[in-house]
């Protein structure tokens, strides 16, 4: 009974902030969606539904925030596909976000199995945050 009490105290999780892993912040930016200008628009030019579509990645505005994007008049001249930013509601200047990381490249593989456990042989696996990587410069010299 008490170690199923254990699970259910580990399947309920915590109240500390959750930080987002390497391969969560690569797939946040090509996976996810953005508002984007369907058409060509000039300055002054106030924004209506058929206006704005949602495609990736997202670089942009998310699709959530729609609401407050229409009926908001245009700060710039967009073209079409264009994504639209905090900066296009508010008027404030936006700023990109720094997706850099302090290793060389590499590919996120689905795989929940750390290498010890026999299922993965190859040298090039490096365990982190739960999610196995393989980096160039281990496998391509």
């Amino acid at each position: 009974m008490v170690r199923e009490i254990r699970d259910v105290e580990a399947a309920m999780g915590s109240n500390n902030p959750r930080a987002v892993n390497q391969g969560e912040a690569l797939n946040r930016l090509s996976l996810s969606k953005s508002l984007v200008a369907a058409k060509d628009m000039a300055v002054g030019k106030r924004l209506n539904r058929l206006d704005i579509e949602v495609k990736s990645p997202g670089r942009g505005l998310q699709p959530n925030r729609v609401s407050e994007l229409i009926g908001t008049p245009l700060t710039r001249q967009v073209k079409r596909g264009d994504f639209f930013y905090e900066s296009d509601i508010f008027g404030a200047k936006s700023q990109s976000r720094d997706f850099s990381f302090d290793r060389s490249w590499g590919i996120p593989v689905r795989l929940r199995l750390p290498p010890e456990s026999g299922h993965l042989s190859c040298k090039a696996w490096a365990l982190s945050e739960g999610c196995c990587y393989v980096w160039s410069s281990e496998v391509f010299g």
